[in-house]
């Protein structure tokens, strides 16, 4: 008897029940770690997710997230592009112009997708929000480079031949710019469109490639011609006119690469070398003079230049 107690008091503590030791040989076991942190992330979005559809309409609502026109900042925009403000054409046309809330998930797309469809923006490089209410947009802006004569109305476009809007350009300024004749057609896109007439393309880039020495050799106009034979839908030759009516047979546009001439970067800086060899790009006595920067030596010629009548 007295054995007997002595072995019942060597007898284990009492057992855990058999739930809680499967349960602790559960956790121990491998990987389990990762799924009771998966577990516990997913507890804790999924909470913060239902408390944000609780509250969120009201945090939207407060004040100091209203995003409005004058919390957005744009690069800085150049003399030429005249009022109304870029930023708020831009807000108004894309019915951005109420408040807006910083917060909202599609903000960014929907400012930068409205900063591209202004004519006057070439390109979008960033839009950053920032708190409580701010945003910083980057933009690259079209620049024109010249004017496409229709009538008596001055069309500007850039480099590349996109329609700009012609709202801020007086007649005075307008004249400072290089001038396209004989394209004798209405423009077949809207502003920020590019025209499709491949003439202007080109003769923007003529005049993008001469830049400030347009008017230091005293040009006036580009004119789109094409040499005697030439059929139509080839590849197109202007001409150069300064302010005493020298002609200038500049060929075919820059980039052209198969029509054997030279350069367009040539081109202008044998312009130039006649204007610095003889003061001007005029006869004496300010009389009209022929040039053809397609030849291959001098540029001076006695007859017409091609393409003339």
């Amino acid at each position: 008897m007295a054995a007997a107690k002595k072995g019942s008091s060597q007898r284990p503590p009492s057992q855990l029940p058999r739930a809680a030791r499967d349960a602790l040989r559960w956790l121990a076991g491998p990987g389990r770690p990762a799924v009771l942190l998966g577990l516990i992330a997913a507890a804790f979005f999924g909470g913060w997710y239902l408390l944000w559809q609780w509250v969120g309409p009201d945090v939207l609502r407060r004040k100091e997230y209203w995003l409005t026109v004058e919390n957005v900042e744009i690069t800085p925009l150049p003399e030429w592009i005249r009022p109304p403000d870029v930023r708020e054409q831009v807000f108004r046309d894309a019915g951005l112009d109420r408040p807006l809330s910083i917060l909202d998930d599609d903000l960014v797309e929907r400012i930068r997708t409205a900063f591209r469809q202004n004519p006057w923006v070439a390109q979008v490089v960033s839009v950053r929000k920032y708190p409580p209410a701010q945003v910083r947009v980057e933009l690259v802006y079209r620049r024109p480079v010249l004017m496409v004569q229709l009538g008596e109305e001055m069309i500007p476009v850039d480099e590349q031949g996109v329609v700009l809007p012609k709202e801020g350009f007086s007649s005075v300024e307008a004249a400072r710019y290089p001038r396209l004749s004989g394209i004798g057609a209405i423009p077949l896109a809207e502003a920020g469109g590019r025209w499709a007439d491949p003439r202007v393309a080109g003769a923007a880039e003529i005049a993008s490639v001469l830049g400030p020495r347009w008017a230091q050799l005293g040009l006036e106009q580009i004119v789109a011609a094409a040499p005697p034979g030439i059929a139509a839908g080839h590849e197109p030759r202007f001409e150069l006119l300064t302010t005493c009516q020298t002609l200038i047979f500049w060929g075919q546009p820059p980039g052209n690469d198969r029509s054997g001439e030279p350069s367009a970067a040539e081109k202008a800086a044998r312009l130039e070398r006649y204007f610095r060899d003889h003061g001007t790009l005029d006869r004496p006595g300010g009389r009209p003079n022929h040039l053809d920067l397609t030849r291959g030596d001098s540029i001076e010629v006695d007859s017409p230049a091609p393409g003339t009548p």
